[in-house]
């Protein structure tokens, strides 16, 4: 009798084991269908606000592109140091934009993801610009990455944002001639 419950025992384990990795399995089931629907859920919401951004930028309106951001963001633009603050952020919006009569972004998001009150965008731009009076546009494309914060209110602002063009040396140096005026090329 003694060895028939020792027995009974050793068999019965294996079988608790099966059923807590069975209910393991199939909570993380559950968590998986929660963060996809969040996936698709945050993608709207990343959409919104590419979509402000987009206006914003297009009409030229720094301080509503600005207003996307955290009061603390970092906003790094090649060529030029970091701008660190909303405040300094829109300084440096205003500038480059500044420099156009008009401007017209396409945004392509290809990845994104998020965890908790944190968020990441990846993708692809294409600016097409008219500096001053140039008679005809130039354009620009290449990636970007974003980070995003929730906020206390749950809204999402941009956080952090690096972008850096996929034109070559030559060509940037020819854009900068033509933005300067000058002929010739400028050293980068």
């Amino acid at each position: 009798m003694k060895y028939t419950k020792a027995i009974l025992v050793l068999a019965l384990v294996p079988c608790l084991g099966l059923i807590a990795c069975a209910e393991q399995a199939e909570q993380e089931g559950a968590a998986m269908e929660m963060a996809a629907m969040d996936m698709e859920t945050l993608g709207a919401e990343m959409s919104q606000i590419e979509a402000a951004w987009k206006t914003a930028y297009e009409a030229g309106d720094a301080a509503a592109v600005a207003g996307l951001y955290t009061e603390d963001a970092v906003y790094l633009a090649p060529y030029m140091g970091a701008a660190r603050g909303r405040a300094a952020l829109q300084t440096q919006l205003a500038a480059s934009m500044g420099m156009m009569s008009s401007r017209q972004i396409t945004i392509n998001r290809t990845d994104q993801g998020g965890s908790g009150d944190l968020s990441y965008g990846i993708g692809t731009y294409t600016v097409q610009m008219r500096m001053g009076g140039a008679p005809e546009p130039m354009t620009d494309n290449g990636k970007y990455l974003t980070l995003a914060k929730r906020g206390a209110d749950g809204s999402w602002k941009i956080y952090a944002h690096i972008w850096n063009t996929s034109l070559s040396q030559a060509e940037v140096a020819k854009m900068l001639s033509r933005i300067a005026g000058m002929s010739g090329t400028t050293k980068m």
